[in-house]
């Protein structure tokens, strides 16, 4: 999907971005928290997502299932502890 030469669709496509973004980060900050360590942990999870979704989608590559729902179970147990760790302080 090539949109170089037309602003219009890239322009509509970055803040379709921007939301989604946003909405995933709102979503995660009711289960981490606000702090600094739980909104870098956030950024992190949404680039660990795109990255997956561009090789799935864009280059066609092939990630088990089990792969991906064992990284994503990952980031949460991380995600709580940190979070559990910025309540305490």
């Amino acid at each position: 999907m090539r949109t170089e030469r037309n602003i219009d669709i890239q322009a509509k496509l970055k803040q379709w971005e921007e939301t989604r973004i946003e909405y995933s980060r709102n979503l995660l900050r009711k289960h981490w928290g606000q702090s600094q360590a739980c909104e870098l942990l956030v950024s992190i999870f949404i680039r660990m997502l795109e990255n997956m979704v561009d090789k799935l989608v864009l280059i066609n590559e092939d990630i088990l299932e089990e792969q991906i729902r064992s990284e994503i179970y990952m980031m949460f147990e991380y995600g709580a502890i940190i979070a559990e760790k910025s309540m305490v302080q």
